[in-house]
């Protein structure tokens, strides 16, 4: 980091402390120091992002940040972020003082530079010395991972108040034996979804002290049901709608027809065309093309056969994103393009096929993910609702996110230690096509929770439980524009189907799933309840 920039950094701040008293406007000139150090840190990077928060938690990726560093720089974010301009509200010397030494020392780490003396003989030396403490932990231990098998589920009444209740699990596992996992609200979700016998995975959670074998989930855990029982990266992202998640179109769309439609035939020649030109990027367009044709031509043939302009209408999309895509090819860098690999993660229950991954001989951790989207791009402004109801800048469709965050997932069970980041390449858009897909812990839960609602579900289809295709047939919220009319069909036929015409449907899907569970993870019985 060049001497001007962390020069910049020290005077602001020896300006700011220089002051009798403190008011919110000295934090927001704190808060605009604070993102134009973040700004400088990626003003080479070619992929747009969405936010301050986006590019804090690229940087923690990037320069492999300590996690008490990490924790005290998004404590800083949090409290900067909702500082207001022109607010003369005292502010209490203390918190200033911890927001600017958090600050300091995250610039210390990436400049190498102490910070200055001027600065701290104006510090308090009790505020210097608690920044580099650690809170008091209430738990004793910790266990990175833990499986185990589900033996029972209870509610226990607190001391105080006995309508409130407490949810537990126990487990059995092969290292710890019985254990007792406690799930507060955050977590209540799991309580719901498990069942005597169901296999679970546990990362990163905490023994309670003075509490013999009860264990319980943090804010960076990840519990996991059925871990073996893999689904499928795009199935699941089809879930995560612009507004919420609706599961329900995981199941809607096992029960309709594939159809051809000019977009998707499109979006599968725009991949070729990727795939293409990283291995040569004086690849020819027409040859692309044309190998496409001849590769799958029935689909084109269906098209054609409605709308003979269809084939021209197709190249003259696809030509376009050819051109930006031969641009932004050159600028790829890495040592290893490896396009297409496929991982499967029996650690989070998850498979999928990446569009790209990069690879460094310099950092053989280092592992980044392109996704490749050639349909619509949302505007840069563009924001979706996370699990917690808040509205988080994102530049990306919330499906998008959602499944560049599992393909996180896959990678961080693939590769010991793994960093790297992600972006949504969205080659229709000639301004900001590269985006950062930000690596979020909140993300990777809320993912995983839904992926174990799926599954739960799907175990009760197979025991015969089918209230899920009622609300199914009657869930008309967050339904895709381009799934209406589908969804309208399947609900009207299946609304109306007699009693034995439903006892029918109900009975073969429930055969069906229980197929589909026996192929993925087998059966307890020798003879399956399916034969």
């Amino acid at each position: 980091m060049p001497d001007t920039v962390y020069q910049h950094i020290n005077d602001n701040v020896y300006n700011i402390l220089q002051k009798k008293s403190y008011t919110n406007d000295d934090l927001y000139e704190l808060k605009t120091l604070f993102k134009e150090f973040f700004l400088y840190l990626v003003k080479d990077e070619q992929q747009y992002f969405p936010s301050t928060f986006s590019i804090i938690i690229y940087c923690f990726d990037k320069y492999n940040i300590p996690d008490l560093n990490r924790n005290k720089i998004r404590y800083t974010w949090k409290k900067l972020s909702r500082v207001k301009k022109k607010d003369n509200k005292k502010v209490y010397r203390k918190q200033l003082y911890e927001l600017i030494i958090n600050f300091l020392n995250f610039v210390e780490l990436i400049s190498n530079e102490k910070i200055q003396q001027n600065i701290i003989e104006l510090i308090p030396k009790a505020s210097i010395e608690s920044s580099t403490k650690e809170a008091e932990s209430i738990y004793e231990s910790n266990i990175e991972f833990l499986n185990c098998i589900i033996t029972s589920r209870i509610k226990k009444s607190t001391k105080n108040n006995i309508d409130k209740k407490l949810l537990y699990i126990f487990c059995e596992s092969e290292n710890y034996g019985e254990i007792e996992i406690f799930l507060n609200n955050f977590w209540a979700y799991v309580w719901k979804t498990v069942w005597k016998g169901c296999n679970v995975n546990f990362f990163n959670i905490k023994k309670l002290k003075n509490k013999e074998n009860v264990y319980v989930p943090t804010p960076d855990s990840q519990i996991v049901i059925e871990p073996n029982y893999l689904l499928d990266v795009t199935e699941l992202a089809d879930c995560f709608q612009s507004k919420s998640v609706n599961i329900y179109m995981y199941f809607l769309k096992k029960f309709l027809p594939n159809k051809t439609s000019l977009p998707a035939i499109a979006g599968n020649i725009v991949n070729s065309c990727f795939d293409s030109l990283i291995s040569n990027p004086k690849e020819n367009f027409d040859e692309i093309f044309n190998n496409a044709l001849k590769s799958k031509p029935l689909p084109f043939f269906v098209l054609a056969s409605k709308d003979i302009e269809s084939i021209k209408k197709i190249r003259e999309i696809v030509f376009n994103q050819f051109l930006n895509l031969k641009n932004l090819v050159a600028d790829i860098k890495g040592d290893r393009i490896i396009v297409e690999p496929t991982f499967l993660s029996p650690d989070f229950g998850l498979q999928g096929r990446l569009d790209v991954l990069i690879e460094y001989d310099n950092e053989p951790t280092r592992k980044d993910i392109i996704e490749l989207k050639s349909g619509k791009a949302p505007s840069i402004n563009f924001s979706s609702i996370n699990q917690s109801g808040a509205i988080q800048a994102s530049a990306l469709w919330h499906n998008h996110l959602a499944q560049t965050t599992m393909y996180n997932l896959l990678l961080d069970s693939t590769f010991t230690n793994r960093v790297g980041t992600s972006q949504i390449l969205y080659s229709i858009d000639f301004d900001f096509p590269l985006r950062n897909a930000p690596n979020l812990i909140e993300k990777k839960q809320e993912v995983i929770k839904y992926r174990n609602w799926i599954i739960s579900i799907e175990k009760a289809l197979s025991n015969n439980y089918f209230q899920i295709f009622d609300s199914v047939a009657n869930g008309k919220e967050n339904i895709p524009k381009y799934l209406e009319n589908a969804f309208n069909q399947f609900a009207f036929i299946y609304n109306n189907l007699d009693n034995l015409e439903k006892l029918y449907f109900h009975s073969f899907a429930s055969f069906i799933f229980r197929e589909i569970r026996a192929g993925k993870i087998g059966t307890n019985s020798l003879k399956s309840k399916s034969n």
